[in-house]
């Protein structure tokens, strides 16, 4: 067995806004789990809310955009090795035939898949912040990828939100042709514009921040705007429907969800993604749903049978995911990295924390 430190450097969610930095002894794995070494974590809007609204019980290890390096096997674990580097998930759903949910490809609602698979200590919630995480039985065998040699760790830890985003396209059933708008131009709504493309989508973008108007354009958006009022004045004067085919809710504020909705033309589709806990409640115009006939849908976590689909668009390059890229910051700077996140200015996109 390889030689490694008896303890490591943490991130340790202690209460609302409370993160501190901590010394832990490495997590212990079983014959049929794997350690990984963190090189790169993405920070995830889940990971913000849970931090400033206090969602869950503390202490918890939070970070789960994970990608690393093998650094000690289970026994009983076949197929990798120690050194190999990865991408890991940390949700993996039963699979078995008899699971309502997963029966119906509705995998993020099985039991089984809401159990995180991954931890580096206390109550298993992701753990790639810090310098080690233990990687579960039933994420090892269906949650793990294998990185080639060209593609960085940074760009491995894109893996895990481009395959949400991947399963939020196929939700929204998008279509070549339809027309697209994105409110959010954030990383995630970034990897969600370049993937509309790749469909054959017309995208079109409301974000205030004008370096984010200006790299969605680069990654192929035909417009983009800085208010919904401007977006709604173009899709008025411009379509003959008056509003896309397809709106998606990209931003974590509930409140926009009307005017989403205001933004579809007719039987047109909004899909919310950013809504990520319980309790979010906002008024809506129910006659829009009932009589106009749109539809809102709801699109929340991964798809594990879309997960080697959404390396390979990152492993040949086809998302651009190294331009999302802002910042780049140790463990030892984390409070630094959680502020950046949580409150972005112009040129602030995805931060990264490199352990």
């Amino acid at each position: 067995m390889n030689e490694l430190p008896h303890a490591m450097l943490a991130a340790v969610y202690r209460g609302k806004d409370e993160i501190r930095l901590e010394r832990l002894p490495l997590p212990p794995i079983s014959p049929k789990e794997v350690l990984i070494r963190v090189e790169a974590c993405g920070i995830c809007g889940t990971d913000l809310k849970k931090i400033h609204l206090g969602l869950v019980e503390p202490p918890r290890i939070f970070g789960h955009e994970i990608a690393g390096r093998i650094a000690r096997i289970g026994e009983d674990v076949e197929g990798w090795e120690v050194g190999e580097r990865v991408a890991v998930v940390h949700h993996v759903p039963c699979l078995r035939s008899d699971c309502p949910y997963c029966r119906r490809s509705a995998f993020a609602q099985c039991p089984v898949y809401k159990q995180t698979g991954t931890t580096a200590g206390y109550e298993p919630a992701g753990g790639g912040f810090a310098e080690f995480v233990r990687v579960m039985e039933r994420c090892v065998k269906y949650g793990m990828i294998r990185l080639p040699p060209n593609v960085t760790s940074e760009e491995a830890s894109f893996i895990e939100p481009l395959n949400t985003c991947l399963k939020g396209v196929r939700q929204a059933n998008i279509q070549p042709d339809d027309v697209v708008l994105i409110l959010g131009q954030g990383p995630i709504g970034l990897l969600y514009t370049q993937l509309c493309r790749r469909v054959g989508a017309q995208v079109f973008v409301v974000d205030p921040l004008a370096s984010r108007r200006a790299l969605a354009l680069q990654l192929g958006a035909e417009v983009a705007f800085a208010t919904a009022i401007e977006a709604k004045s173009y899709l008025t004067e411009n379509l003959s429907t008056g509003g896309a085919d397809v709106a998606i809710l990209a931003v974590a504020n509930s409140h926009l969800v009307q005017t989403t909705l205001d933004l579809v033309r007719p039987a047109g589709k909004v899909l919310l993604f950013a809504q990520t806990y319980l309790q979010d409640f906002t008024q809506i115009d129910a006659g829009v749903i009932g009589m106009l006939e749109k539809q809102l849908l709801g699109s929340y976590s991964g798809d594990v049978t879309l997960l080697q689909e959404a390396a390979d668009l990152i492993f040949r390059h086809d998302i651009e995911v190294q331009r999302l890229i802002s910042h780049r910051l140790p463990l030892s700077s984390m409070q630094e990295a959680i502020a950046l996140a949580s409150q972005p200015k112009e040129n602030t996109l995805k931060v990264i924390v490199q352990p």
